[in-house]
């Protein structure tokens, strides 16, 4: 019964001071959102937040918004499965990021705010996206939105595979990348798959939330207790039932592992059609070799060209360290991918606790914003 009371309590305070939080955040972030696209080819709107680009104006003091040049700097930050914009809130105070330069974060089918508020009204004909088609609506959307080829990208995760894709459809659009820990197919672990499939992510109750972050999204346990960390949780005990039961009010349930069952359906395909590079061009066909059925399939880069900075976790669980350096193996010897390994940290924290933004953006800064 003082379990029950305490899980209630939490709540009750830890609900209001997180959102109060993010609120916070998305206000000092100066994004603005969510807004909506509608994707003709897609058929469907895509929610994004957006913080236009202002210029020093030469004749006074003020900023003042300028029309889309073709060349105006953009930064594309594309999420994790099962987030939303609101995941890069901290990670855009660190970077600082110049007034000048435009930010686009695009929220994907099934994630965010709006698109659970749609899920609970479609009910049973929500549909949810494939691999394939969150591809396609992303680089419709860039072009929606009229993201210039002055665009820089980065994704983590599974948003991490989505830039990496992204750029080997759109290289008319985004020019440099950072991948952090990205789920591109080869370099995810089948066993935390398997994982997925069972559940393990749906947070169906607070200790499904609490062996979620520890077992998959911490670095392994063993490993920890051999190097004597005392740390036991990698986020504070609140949080895990502020997780669950934000999980439980505000998205159908079962809404997440429908997302997870969709796009992990490409380990299943035998294969998926072309589509993907038919728009980039004969010139283009160093994304595979000439008779490319499955880019999702490839075992090494298929986009070796690409001017990229590769962050990842030596103890992810969620993407492996080791099959991350064999797949972009041709693409670092060549100097046009650089790995920055993160010793001693998971999928999204450190063995200490610290969280993987606070890591990634002293790291990433001077890349990304080289424009």
């Amino acid at each position: 019964m003082a379990k029950i009371f305490q899980r209630k309590i939490e709540a009750f305070v830890g609900i209001p001071v997180m959102k109060k939080m993010t609120e916070m955040g998305l206000q000092q972030s100066k994004l603005v959102g969510p807004k909506k696209a509608f994707l003709p080819n897609s058929g469907v709107h895509m929610n994004y937040y957006e913080r236009e680009a202002v210029t020093n104006n030469d004749d006074s003091t003020d900023f003042e918004r300028p029309e889309q040049p073709v060349h105006q700097p953009t930064i594309l930050f594309c999420h994790g499965m099962n987030s939303s914009a609101m995941e890069f809130i901290g990670l855009l105070t660190m970077l600082d990021i110049p007034a000048h330069i435009r930010i686009l974060i695009p929220e994907q089918i099934g994630h965010g705010e709006e698109e659970h508020k749609r899920a609970f009204r479609e009910g049973d004909s929500f549909q949810y996206s494939e691999a394939v088609t969150m591809v396609e609506a992303t680089s419709e959307f860039l072009d929606v939105v009229n993201a210039g080829p002055n665009t820089h990208a980065l994704g983590n995760s599974l948003g991490g595979a989505l830039v990496y894709y992204l750029r080997a459809k759109r290289p008319d659009i985004v020019q440099k990348t950072v991948l952090v820990a990205p789920a591109i197919t080869a370099c995810i672990n089948t066993e935390f798959v398997d994982r997925v499939r069972d559940g393990v992510s749906d947070f169906q109750c607070r200790e499904d939330v609490k062996k979620f972050m520890r077992d998959h999204m911490w670095t392994d346990a063993e490993k920890r207790a051999k190097r004597n960390i005392q740390t036991k949780d990698p986020v504070p005990k609140i949080a895990y039932e502020v997780i669950y039961q934000l999980t439980k009010k505000t998205m159908p349930r079962g809404h997440n592992k429908a997302i997870q069952d969709k796009l992990l359906s490409v380990f299943d395909d035998k294969e998926i059609s072309g589509a993907l590079v038919d728009s980039v061009g004969a010139d283009q066909q160093v994304l595979g070799t000439e008779h490319i059925h499955d880019v999702f399939a490839a075992t090494s880069d298929i986009d070796a060209d690409s001017h990229r900075l590769v962050v990842w976790p030596e103890e992810d669980q969620v993407c492996t360290f080791e099959e991350g350096k064999q797949f972009f193996a041709q693409s670092m010897a060549s100097g046009k991918t650089k790995l920055e390994p993160i010793p001693e940290c998971g999928h999204c924290f450190h063995d200490n606790g610290t969280g993987l933004y606070n890591l990634v953006a002293p790291r990433v800064r001077s890349f990304l914003l080289d424009f």
